[in-house]
């Protein structure tokens, strides 16, 4: 990339990350609601191993003692595992944009979150925000779960290819936009963002359970409904409709973060070359449970 691209681009990933602050602050301002910073979420961060917990199958395979080193450190459980009974220090969860396909998966999430306000009192609960997901403001008001939001905006990074990709993490390092999760930077997911949010949180260890990535099955697919939490009913996430370069596909054979028709930099890689360009050189140690996932290769295989 030469010199006058790596500064147009800089000046690109500044100003969107400054944009996305002010659409970000605008909102909180507005609904009487709190930004994601490290002051807010200080007071959750208890040490420095962050257990991330996510929706494959192999979240079943963790045995009674692995569950038990999860619980002595922090844990974050993304989006769907919420329907798994563990109560994690913070819950990253999202919705999908206002489309009418997505209108019940989105209101969905908003009833499995209020079945559970009781269990998540003492979590963080970290948004997603970007203007056009769906959210009720009032729902989570009435349901007492304000208290304990805290709204992270959110850059999905340039780079249409691993070269590129990586000169945008390398500007974000030289920039020092890792230093902030206020702004998550992305590409393709939440455990991107989780990847940024570890590092500028202080955390030594990440360890991604259930990150499976081979295949869209869920942990919860086989769960009888005395398997979820008290109120919970599961999506049938099989039946999900995306966008790709080859028109709306259902995610019925292939995850969408790592189909390659919705863009060629796929969740394997970026969380390879996130850990290559930011973590290995802040010594944040970010591993994978289950020897089966994608990502084993791509990431040390976490010994619990």
């Amino acid at each position: 990339m030469s010199l006058l691209s790596r500064f147009i681009r800089s000046r690109k990933i500044r100003t969107k990350v400054s944009d996305t602050l002010q659409s970000l602050m605008t909102f909180c301002n507005q609904n009487d609601l709190k930004p994601l910073t490290a002051s807010n979420l200080a007071p959750y961060k208890s040490s420095s191993v962050l257990c991330v917990l996510a929706s494959g199958t192999s979240i079943n395979e963790i045995t009674p003692e692995q569950w038990q080193f999860i619980n002595e450190n922090d844990s974050a459980s993304l989006n769907n595992t919420i329907l798994h009974k563990h109560v994690p220090t913070y819950l990253f969860y999202e919705t999908d944009a206002r489309m009418e396909r997505h209108e019940e998966l989105n209101k969905l999430k908003f009833r499995n979150l209020v079945a559970r306000s009781t269990d998540l009192q003492q979590s963080a609960i970290v948004w997603h925000y970007q203007d056009k997901r769906y959210f009720e403001v009032d729902t989570l008001k009435e349901s007492n779960l304000a208290h304990n939001s805290y709204f992270q905006g959110s850059y999905a990074l340039p780079g249409d290819s691993l070269d590129k990709f990586d000169e945008s993490l390398r500007i974000c390092l030289k920039e020092n936009l890792t230093t902030s999760a206020t702004v998550g930077l992305y590409r393709r997911g939440s455990l991107a963002r989780i990847i940024h949010f570890a590092l500028a949180m202080g955390y030594e260890r990440v360890i991604f359970f259930g990150a499976d990535l081979n295949g869209p099955d869920y942990f919860f697919d086989s769960y009888s409904q005395d398997d979820f939490p008290e109120g919970c009913k599961p999506p049938v996430l099989q039946n999900y409709v995306y966008n790709s370069s080859e028109g709306a596909k259902k995610q019925d054979s292939i995850h969408m973060t790592i189909d390659p028709s919705v863009h060629p930099v796929t969740m394997i890689d970026v969380i390879e070359h996130m850990n290559n360009e930011w973590c290995r050189k802040a010594d944040l140690k970010v591993e994978v449970f289950n020897k089966e996932s994608a990502l084993n290769g791509v990431l040390e295989l976490a010994s619990v």
